[in-house]
């Protein structure tokens, strides 16, 4: 990608297995840039507001790519609280 602009990603879930290898891809990849990486504690994507409030407030401006990778893996919880 000579001459292309870095594409900007945030990712969610990134206290997760798979967030957490994509951030660090991600930081390591010369033709993208982490603009942000939320782990629960730091974003509630279930809160919209608290979406956009850390989408907007990103230091360069908003990312071109968001990456979910947030999940619920405890099954049994998953199944008595749907």
């Amino acid at each position: 990608m000579a001459n292309a602009a870095k594409r900007r990603w945030v990712v969610t879930g990134a206290g997760g297995q798979l967030g957490l290898c994509l951030a660090a891809r991600l930081r390591d990849d010369p033709a993208n840039t982490l603009a942000g990486a939320f782990d629960h504690r730091a974003l509630d994507i279930a809160d919209a507001a608290a979406l956009r409030r850390a989408l907007s407030g990103l230091p360069g401006g908003p990312p071109d790519v968001v990456a979910n990778a947030a999940a619920m893996t405890h099954v049994d919880r998953c199944e008595a609280e749907p």
